[in-house]
């Protein structure tokens, strides 16, 4: 089982930890393991991040969800990524409410495995299970499907 959290809301002592932030988690002093393959560029980050307030965040999140499937997800192989990271607990930045790429992996394990991955915190000793926006998980499927209509030729 695969688990997503934020580096503030973890225990790293429960479970294997490896971060999945572009900067490694350098700006929390996080000093575990890394998954740099599911680190998403700089280049969509800072485009999503610069947009914030521009346009409205439904707009600006499903280009990000895009983005990071086109650039990130669409280029790996989700059984391997989930045997590789498989009885661990992939971490970033954001609060378990916001918006985050460990969101769209969490989806796009689900979506492709058929597998549970669970949005955690580690609160009073006690761990709590928090819900994702099903928002990305609509957007996330939808690229896929046309992903799929475009490799059989029937896309645009």
């Amino acid at each position: 089982m695969i688990c997503t959290s934020s580096y503030k809301a973890w225990n790293d002592t429960l479970s294997t930890c490896y971060s999945i932030s572009g900067d490694r988690g350098k700006g929390v002093n996080y000093e575990g393991k890394c998954y740099p393959k599911l680190a998403p560029k700089l280049s969509f980050w800072k485009k999503w991040h610069d947009n914030i307030g521009l346009i409205t965040e439904e707009e600006n999140n499903s280009f990000y969800i895009r983005e990071y499937y086109n650039q990130i997800l669409s280029k790996l192989n989700p059984k391997e990524v989930y045997d590789e990271l498989d009885n661990s607990t992939l971490l970033c930045y954001e609060d378990s409410n916001l918006f985050c790429h460990r969101h769209i992996v969490a989806e796009w394990l689900e979506l492709t495995l058929g597998v549970s991955i669970y949005e955690v915190e580690f609160v009073n000793g006690e761990i709590k299970f928090v819900d994702r926006d099903k928002f990305i998980g609509e957007v996330l499927s939808s690229v896929i499907d046309k992903k799929k209509v475009k490799k059989k030729g029937y896309g645009e």
